[in-house]
């Protein structure tokens, strides 16, 4: 078992408001929404959140469910603000075949990067691919 700890709660009220949505799609590969195509293994793909699929300009987290369709071999999705092309996290792990879907919580991206994206990595063999599907189910706000 690996668990990976990706943030906790504050029992005042210093932390971020969570503000849950209806489900809204902010990437589907196959479709051409927020990714055009098929994502390539070990390069990260940044996709901005802010002021798509319903999350606001000030939103400094996320919540969403990511699905892998159609990949090329098994291994696993990272989903964080700091892009990477070697991740040392994943946040759903899967073998070949195996379309499937887990839910996250993570932050947006501040400065140096784009505010308010988030990055993608699907961790593979070289030359495997993936389509990509991510709902967007939530978000903090200050």
């Amino acid at each position: 078992m690996v668990f990976d700890v990706t943030g906790y709660y504050t029992a005042d009220l210093t932390g971020y408001k969570y503000v849950p949505i209806t489900p809204t799609t902010l990437v589907n590969t196959q479709t051409g929404v927020g990714i055009a195509g098929r994502i390539p293994a070990n390069t990260y793909q940044q996709v901005p959140v802010v002021s798509h699929a319903g999350v606001p300009a000030n939103a400094k987290g996320m919540t969403g469910i990511v699905s892998v369709v159609a990949q090329t071999n098994s291994w696993d999705i990272f989903v964080g603000a700091i892009p990477s092309n070697k991740p040392l996290t994943s946040v759903l792990n899967f073998l070949k075949g195996d379309n499937c879907s887990n839910g996250f919580t993570a932050g947006l991206s501040l400065a140096p990067q784009p505010v308010g994206t988030i990055s993608f990595t699907y961790a593979a063999g070289a030359g495997n691919t993936t389509h990509l599907i991510v709902y967007v189910t939530g978000y903090f706000v200050p």
